[in-house]
């Protein structure tokens, strides 16, 4: 229906002094009144209700049904069935929506409305199906500051647009303002700090993402390179085995400055701890070398290989080669016979000998060694006739070329 309100009162002034003598005390009209009608209102203490104006055209709003009950041939004048609902006013916060890509390197900043809130009124079960109020504009290839003006919408729960022909507003336009912030890749830092406990070892690192966009002022982001993260967020003392944890790096993000991609915040970090392994190794004497040997001797092993036993993480032992160590003995002072000596072992710092390795050799003149021993020329095979398997110092060669001489 149209209005629905009262109609224009004048049209009852001729009446309304007698019914205000009949003891009437009250009348809901609309428009100005005659001036008798206002003295009988004086003189019998009577009122006038006054309509707004304009507010028949809203009452209207609330009226769900309309149906003719007598005086048909009245029109407007005629007697009616409404039935009716509540007229409620409720305010909405003002949501910003953005649609499209700004330029390339270029990033949202702040984004805001004004005003912030928009006051809806209608039939309460519209009303009611309001979920959000949202300012929707358009920031494709925008690359500078800007503000437009525009239109809330109004959505349901589900995401649905709803119907505003029976709501009025208290504001029908907003002005949204758009910060516009240049961007840059960063990669992200972690050092951890701690002791593991004895026998245990930091492998390594791995977290994801590696790199993250940021935004904010040129300013900042010249001075910008990397995010570093503090040591103490990753404290390793006493851990026996793998941490997995997640960061949120925006802590430690430089003020004025934020991430472009806000589900890059949980950045996802996993430090490797092993425990050491003990492995047992025979390790060929051919690879030991005899240190500070008397010239006049040779030293010859009596046995073909040693066991030794490394410490080191499961997968660098189990990828070792016996063949490939080499270690040396100091035989100093020793002369002719069995001498049991300590083995120092040249060993990559990811592997720690056990305990002490100990060989037997025999120090015997030189030139006198069995072919088919083992023996050592400060750790080097003679290659040229395999048949000398023995230790002899250069001093020594020496010596017997002097003596041929002679």
């Amino acid at each position: 229906m149209g209005s629905c309100g009262p109609t224009a009162s004048y049209r009852m002034d001729p009446y309304t002094p007698t019914m205000l003598e009949q003891g009437m005390k009250g009348m809901l009209g609309k428009g100005p009144r005659s001036k008798e009608v206002v003295e009988a209102m004086q003189k019998h203490k009577g009122v006038y209700l006054a309509a707004i104006g304009g507010a028949a055209a809203v009452i209207a709003k609330a009226v769900k049904t309309c149906e003719v009950i007598t005086y048909e041939d009245l029109g407007a004048e005629a007697i009616h069935k409404l039935e009716v609902e509540d007229l409620v006013s409720k305010p909405f916060v003002i949501t910003v929506a953005t649609e499209g890509e700004t330029a390339d390197q270029h990033a949202l900043g702040e984004v805001k409305a004004s005003p912030t809130l928009i006051r809806v009124s209608g039939p309460k079960s519209v009303v009611d199906t309001i979920e959000k109020a949202v300012a929707t504009v358009n920031v494709n290839e925008i690359y500078q500051d800007m503000t437009d003006s525009v239109i809330p919408v109004l959505y349901d729960k589900h995401g649905n647009e709803v119907d505003t022909k029976e709501l009025s507003f208290n504001i029908q336009n907003v002005m949204v303002s758009m910060q516009v912030l240049d961007t840059k890749e960063v990669t992200v830092n972690f050092q951890t700090t701690g002791t593991l406990p004895d026998g245990y070892e930091y492998v390594g690192m791995e977290y994801n993402p590696q790199t993250v966009r940021v935004k904010g002022v040129s300013a900042v982001l010249n001075t910008m390179n990397s995010i570093a993260v503090p040591a103490e967020v990753l404290d390793l003392t006493d851990a026996s085995g793998t941490i997995e944890k997640k960061v949120d790096i925006t802590a430690y993000l430089p003020e004025g400055v934020s991430l472009v991609d806000n589900a890059q915040a949980k950045v996802s970090v996993k430090v490797q701890i092993e425990q050491h392994e003990k492995k047992k190794y025979k390790m060929p004497t051919a690879n030991i070398a005899a240190r500070n040997l008397n010239s006049r001797y040779a030293v010859e092993f009596l046995a073909d290989t040693i066991e030794v036993e490394l410490e080191g993480l499961t997968s660098d032992l189990e990828a070792f080669d016996a063949e490939t160590l080499t270690g040396s003995i100091d035989v100093s002072g020793m002369t002719e016979g069995e001498h049991t000596v300590n083995l120092e072992l040249n060993l990559d710092s990811k592997f720690k000998q056990v305990g002490t390795a100990t060989v037997t050799v025999d120090i015997v003149p030189a030139g006198s060694q069995n072919s088919n021993n083992n023996s050592a020329d400060n750790g080097k095979d003679d290659e040229k006739d395999p048949d000398k398997n023995r230790v002899e110092n250069e001093d020594s060669e020496k010596k017997d070329t002097e003596s041929d001489t002679e």
